[in-house]
């Protein structure tokens, strides 16, 4: 299977999502992620890389390009995005390492002569890998992952790192690259700001031969939602207009507000209106934050604050971390 019909597959699946609207993207985060790793108990995949290898590092901010349509590998709010990463080094066996700070899919391709041996992927977000094989060790974890194993008193102190140029968090990358595959980075490769990751020193004359596994799907990662639950960062708020339990503030709203006690402090950050009970989705922080404003007899909204601010119809205070 080639490059080009792997990732197919995966923007078949997106385009249904886009036709069918926000029911089919809530029918796309019912899928489990189910991508498991074998080496999370050792930390480690250095007992199963042998002989002569290199290690290359690609390293990016976020993504290259759009990915068509809507998906979640984690709460983070932040949109995921695709890199294209070709492997061009006919005669060597490679292990990829892979680490972002936003959440990306990589979907990885290579050159007949070449051999991946082994994947490393992380990040401070959720990642995913395509077009790798399962046959070959792979070890993925993120800062995700370290909080639930803290969370949960399970930490088995995995490390994670992310580096998207070589400089940054550069010495943690490095000792912890070390210690998941007991050697170090032989190239360190700057994901270009859009296209291809090009690990080697040239691109292919032609494309049309480039292998591909179709091992992992995008199913394997995709975050798991229930049909109550709203996608998180501002794509949860306006699936929460849709249901009918927020509207966007107009300028009437604001002005209303600012006359019962908290005038001059609205301006500055995206403002929604509570219509009825409702649970804030996940994500909201940052340049995702808002202000929330609360007609009388609607209670403040419950779940997570994020970086947001709550305003009551007739109350000078201003509720939440946002403040």
């Amino acid at each position: 299977m080639t490059f080009v019909k792997t990732f197919v597959m995966y923007s078949m699946c997106n385009s249904t999502v886009v036709r069918a609207g926000a029911a089919g993207v809530l029918a796309c985060l019912t899928f489990v992620a189910s991508a498991q790793t074998a080496e999370s108990a050792t930390c480690s995949i250095a007992d199963r890389l042998q002989g002569n290898l290199e290690l290359h590092q690609v390293g990016s901010y976020g993504g290259t390009s759009e990915l068509g349509a809507a998906i979640e590998l984690d709460d983070s709010g932040h949109d995921v995005k695709k890199l294209d990463v070709l492997v061009n080094l006919p005669g060597k066996a490679i292990v990829l390492v892979l680490s972002a700070y936003d959440p990306v899919v990589w979907n990885v391709a290579w050159t007949p002569d070449t051999r991946i041996v082994g994947a490393v992927v992380s990040g401070y977000h959720g990642q995913a890998i395509l077009g790798i094989s399962k046959s070959i060790p792979l070890y993925m974890r993120t800062n995700l992952d370290s909080w639930h194993d803290k969370k949960n008193g399970t930490h088995p102190g995995c490390p994670y790192f992310y580096t998207y140029s070589e400089d940054s968090n550069n010495p943690t990358a490095a000792e912890s690259i070390r210690r998941i595959t007991g050697r170090s980075v032989t190239r360190f490769i700057q994901a270009p700001r859009s296209g291809v990751a090009l690990v080697g020193e040239a691109m292919p004359s032609s494309l049309s031969g480039l292998v591909s596994s179709p091992d992992f799907r995008i199913e394997d990662f995709v975050l798991t939602r229930k049909a109550s639950e709203v996608p998180a960062g501002r794509r949860g708020l306006d699936e929460l207009i849709k249901r009918g339990f927020l509207r966007q503030a107009s300028p009437k709203d604001m002005q209303s507000f600012e006359k019962s006690g908290v005038a001059g402090i609205l301006r500055g950050l995206p403002a929604y209106v509570v219509l009825k009970p409702v649970t804030m989705p996940d994500g909201l922080y940052g340049a995702n934050s808002v202000t929330i404003l609360v007609p009388e007899g609607v209670p403040i909204p419950s779940g997570p604050r994020g970086h947001n601010r709550f305003f009551q119809y007739g109350q000078s205070t201003c509720e939440g971390p946002g403040c």
